[in-house]
């Protein structure tokens, strides 16, 4: 009887065991498909960290000269220069990346090294410029570019550590970045953009916002009202009309919104990293402008 019994519990153990498996399985092959939509690499490319690492460079070198038109402003000798800059900053910041992760930065803090890179990356384009509506050459890549391309470049590695830690053991990418990027996500800042912008403003549409503050935004220099132009106060709540892109932001507006937002973080939900704040945030308002 006791041979039975043992039996039948191990039958009913190892079903469980294969509908867990089965279970698993069926997670694995859809964040495989979605990894491989968003970022062109699969579950199994983990013990490749040079990969890994060039994918999230470049992705979000997308997300940070979509805003703007930016491409839309490179014409002519601007286009050919532009494409030679931008391969030479992709490698440098890899480069910078892989020496952040793998802690060869020394005596210096993560706020410090972010700063340098983004300065770095903005002197890489300082010669590439447009002639803007009033006739006066302006910077195509700024400040608010820089700080994009690299928050968003730590903010895939994070998500792609989340994802492959699960995966196995066995991986080049968690095992050499893995204990530097977890004690850093502390430290990481928010990837500004206007859905962020939203979210942190004093005022936007009215709308209840679970992750939002009462910020106030820089604004534009002015606006143009019925053919006059119209100063603006230099901060105010978010405006369509009124705010300025996140695109033109020089390095202390942006300093000082990434600063007060840190501290409204900490203070409204203790507990939370910005960067896992950002996630929830930007999810929001991007559900409210469907």
């Amino acid at each position: 009887i006791l041979k039975i019994v043992i039996n039948i519990k191990r039958k009913a153990w190892l079903k469980e065991v294969k509908n867990v498996k089965e279970i698993r399985k069926g997670f694995e092959n859809a964040i495989d498909f979605l990894m491989f939509s968003y970022f062109g690499i699969s579950l199994e490319d983990g013990e490749d960290r040079e990969q890994i690492l060039d994918v999230a460079v470049k992705r979000a070198y997308i997300d940070a000269t979509q805003q703007g038109s930016y491409n839309a402003m490179l014409k002519g000798k601007n286009k050919d220069a532009s494409k030679e800059i931008k391969d030479k900053a992709i490698q440098r910041l890899k480069e910078a990346v892989d020496e952040l992760l793998c802690n060869k930065v020394l005596a210096e803090s993560y706020s410090a090294w972010h700063q340098k890179m983004c300065k770095e990356i903005c002197m890489l384009y300082e010669g590439v410029v447009f002639i803007n509506k009033k006739g006066n050459e302006e910077k195509t890549f700024s400040y608010g570019n820089a700080q994009k391309w690299v928050n968003m470049t730590m903010k895939y590695i994070y998500i792609l550590h989340a994802v492959y830690k699960e995966k196995a053991a066995k991986c080049d990418f968690c095992n050499t970045y893995g204990d530097q990027i977890d004690i850093l996500m502390c430290d990481l800042d928010v990837p500004v953009d206007s859905y962020i912008l939203k979210s942190a403003s004093k005022k936007y549409k009215d709308c209840e916002k679970a992750y939002g503050f009462d910020m106030e935004i820089p604004n534009r220099e002015m606006i143009v009202r019925n053919g006059k132009e119209v100063e603006l106060p230099a901060k105010g709540p978010y405006s369509d009309e009124k705010t300025k892109p996140w695109s033109k932001w020089s390095e202390e507006e942006y300093d000082d919104f990434q600063k007060e937002l840190k501290k409204g973080i900490k203070d409204k939900f203790p507990g939370t990293f910005p960067i896992e704040w950002e996630g929830s945030a930007w999810i929001e308002i991007a559900k409210k402008r469907k």
